[in-house]
């Protein structure tokens, strides 16, 4: 009855997912533009490189196969929305493995199928719908890693791993230090786990071997456009009160770019230089966030705060909004950011309300839920903290560690608990009205303080 279940669960999020691409009529927004423009110049056979400028373009090979295959880019998009239901399975896989409750991994299953901006990602050529794939698939293969295996499983699994991290990184970066983690669970094992300390090792040695072939062989020495200087604005911006109200991804307002242009002179003035290269904007770049950090160390912390309470805050994936306002069947700003926003802050608040420590302890316990919440702090840290935050940076985090969290701790029996034990009841409801008013701030910021700003992005999509 539950295999039933799982499957129709999927068929029906594989066909909303189509539903939703065949409502999309907006396809050139965001990166989609310059992934779309790449396949272009591949069918014309011009050379595209994977790496160009601060653009992945894989996926416009991605594009180009099934065009070569239908005649058609449609089939590239029903394709997506597969890889999408694939990656909802792999997460019900996930929450399985660390579980072993069919019912709760149904539950996180259907949330993940039910957040509308993962669900909108199959309809648009973005990077991050392979992002998600990849990223999932890794966690559920670092799961199986961290069990005591034979030494056979144990290899294969290693070189899988190291595949799907590396076909990662032709889309997106996020997975680019995910090996970091693994003497950090290597350490946790070897000393709460004496029977597994062999499995430690395994993953220490993997470790070392995984950080030697990965920067050997990094994809962006091979791949990449010749004489290529990536941007550092990622991090620049993620590091400096430069970008926009701090930590966001551009100028924005005209004073950060009059400020910007001011030192930036001064520091080619100071070193002599009269004809800067992108080389000497990155080390300018550099220079000025060392410096923000070194010499203002409680604002550079403050910085990374704000980043993460907007990273998961009121204001909604602008691209989401977008192809629902814009769509075959237009649903209007109220109804678009209903559903945008109540998808993603419903869990959010299930989490606060069924978080419970005694389970955390327990979760902690286990070699596989101690190497899931590593893996979430890892995904934060990757989406929030390493750079410059954006709304949708929150969606892998969302349906790989957020999500599947709700799905562990939720207890009908503990939510009994929190009724009936007051203490508990206003613990909860405090740290609710905490979040809620951040996220209203964050609303009266985004209507009142910046109207003009916010709403003329809304004038843009129409």
């Amino acid at each position: 009855m539950k295999k039933n279940t799982l499957f129709w669960i999927l068929v029906i999020s594989f066909i909303f997912r189509i539903f939703l691409y065949i409502n999309t009529t907006s396809f050139h927004i965001s990166e989609a533009g310059s992934v779309l423009g790449g396949f272009e110049r591949i069918n014309n056979g011009e050379i595209v490189y994977v790496f160009e400028q601060s653009y992945n373009l894989a996926l416009s090979y991605v594009i180009y196969f099934f065009y070569a295959v239908s005649g058609s880019i449609h089939l590239f998009f029903v394709f997506q929305c597969f890889l999408s239901t694939l990656t909802l399975y792999f997460v019900y896989l996930i929450v399985f493995r660390i579980s072993t409750n069919q019912k709760v991994s149904l539950f996180s299953l259907i949330i993940a199928s039910l957040y509308f901006d993962f669900a909108l990602l199959p309809s648009i050529a973005y990077n991050q719908a392979f992002e998600v794939f990849f990223t999932v698939l890794s966690v559920l293969i670092l799961l199986k890693s961290v069990e005591d295996i034979p030494i056979s499983k144990y290899l294969l699994n290693a070189t899988c791993l190291l595949f799907v991290i590396y076909a990662s990184l032709l889309f997106r970066g996020t997975m680019k230090y995910f090996y970091f983690i693994l003497p950090v669970i290597s350490l946790y094992i070897f000393f709460s786990k004496r029977l597994m300390r062999h499995v430690a090792v395994r993953l220490f040695i993997t470790s070392c071997a995984f950080f030697l072939i990965l920067t050997t062989f990094s994809p962006y020495s091979f791949l990449a456009q010749p004489n290529r200087t990536g941007s550092n604005n990622f991090t620049f911006f993620g590091h400096t009160d430069y970008g926009g109200l701090g930590g966001e991804g551009s100028f924005i307002y005209e004073k950060n770019k009059l400020r910007y242009e001011k030192n930036l002179n001064n520091f080619l003035e100071k070193k002599g230089i009269k004809d800067p290269t992108k080389r000497d904007i990155r080390d300018f770049q550099n220079e000025e966030k060392w410096k923000y950090i070194t010499t203002k160390p409680h604002l550079w912390f403050l910085l990374q705060i704000r980043k993460i309470l907007y990273t998961y805050g009121a204001v909604p994936v602008r691209d989401s909004l977008h192809l629902l306002m814009t769509g075959r069947i237009r649903l209007g700003l109220i109804l678009s950011l209903l559903l945008i926003q109540m998808t993603f802050m419903l869990p959010i608040v299930m989490l606060v309300i069924f978080f419970d420590w005694r389970k955390f302890h327990l979760l902690l316990t286990s070699s596989r839920g101690f190497t899931f919440f590593i893996v979430f702090i890892y995904l934060l840290t990757a989406t929030s903290l390493y750079g410059h935050y954006s709304e949708r940076y929150r969606i892998v985090v969302m349906v790989c560690s957020i999500i599947p969290f709700i799905a562990l701790f939720f207890d009908l029996a503990y939510y009994k608990k929190i009724i009936s034990d007051r203490n508990l009841l206003y613990k909860k409801l405090i740290i609710v009205l905490i979040i809620a008013s951040i996220w209203l701030y964050q609303v009266y910021e985004a209507l009142i303080t910046n109207a003009e700003r916010y709403f003329a992005g809304i004038q843009k999509m129409l």
